[in-house]
């Protein structure tokens, strides 16, 4: 069989496997994943709310302070106005935030992250030990194989950006984190297109660091198996591929890193994913 008739072939079966996943996860739900399946297909059908909800998760909740952080929240919500996906009564109390948010933020702010956070519970799990490690456990136990992936993609600048390394490199000593996911733009608060070679040198080195600790440390799997860890570099913005495939490519190619276990995803709907070298 020719490449196109193997690659059609391996499309043809991914299709009608993706096909049999669904369906099975379909089977599967509860009540309550159907009513928020049908609350975050409302959310999808109204691209401002989206952006409501982005900018209320990745934003408000930075501040450890509870009246800078209900400022924020409510920042947000006065400019962006009240997502109109949420249930009737979500929409009640936060018009009701808006109004009282501010006269006592002690209590407003840590309501409206608990809610915020009960809502994402069941598809985003806090990361903060000791919670984390106690989940992976029991999923590790159960034979599933987790790639984590750290939430929380703005970046206030370079003192952030390297906390956020630290955290990669953390959760990759960590004994139940056998793969985890990163973006270049997590890592690097200063990317620009036009400084592109000062860009991708700063992103492999701070890569190179991350592949090196995956290859020092190994993970044991629940069939006795040793394999060392790996990470994921994984494309955010669609202007970002050129940079996310050079660095890949890039910092593999640096002596010491040719067994390294890395994958890269990018997405296959892009009709120029498929002519980038890192896919091949």
């Amino acid at each position: 069989m020719n490449r196109e008739g193997e690659t059609k072939r391996l499309a043809k079966r991914a299709v009608a496997l993706a096909r049999e996943l669904q369906t099975r996860a379909t089977e599967l739900q509860t009540g309550a994943e159907r009513r928020q399946l049908a609350e975050l297909d409302g959310m999808l059908q109204r691209p401002a709310d989206k952006v409501t909800v982005t900018q209320l998760t990745d934003q408000a909740f930075r501040p450890d302070s509870a009246r800078r952080g209900i400022d924020q929240f409510l920042h947000i919500l006065d400019t962006r106005g009240v997502p109109q996906f949420f249930h009737w009564f979500d929409r009640a109390a936060l018009h009701g935030l808006q109004l009282f948010g501010r006269l006592f933020p002690g209590i407003a702010f840590p309501l409206a992250k608990q809610k915020m956070r009960r809502e994402s519970a069941r598809v985003i799990l806090p990361a903060e030990d000791p919670l984390l490690n106690p989940h992976l456990h029991r999923r590790r136990e159960a034979g599933l194989r987790m790639n984590v992936n750290i939430l929380g993609e703005a970046l206030l600048g370079e003192d952030e950006a390297k906390h956020r390394l630290q955290r990669y490199l953390n959760a990759l000593r960590l004994p139940d984190i056998e793969v985890i996911s990163v973006k270049i733009s997590t890592i690097y608060s200063q990317i620009s297109q036009l400084a592109l070679e000062h860009t991708l040198e700063v992103l492999c080195e701070r890569l190179e660091q991350l592949y090196r600790v995956s290859a020092e440390k190994t993970f044991r799997r629940p069939d006795g198996t040793v394999a060392p860890k790996m990470v994921y570099l994984d494309m955010e913005e669609y202007r970002d591929m050129p940079l996310t495939a050079g660095a890949f490519m890039r910092t593999l190619d640096r002596p010491g890193l040719e067994g390294v276990r890395a994958g890269i995803v990018l997405q296959a709907y892009l009709p120029d994913a498929a002519a980038r070298p890192a896919c091949a």
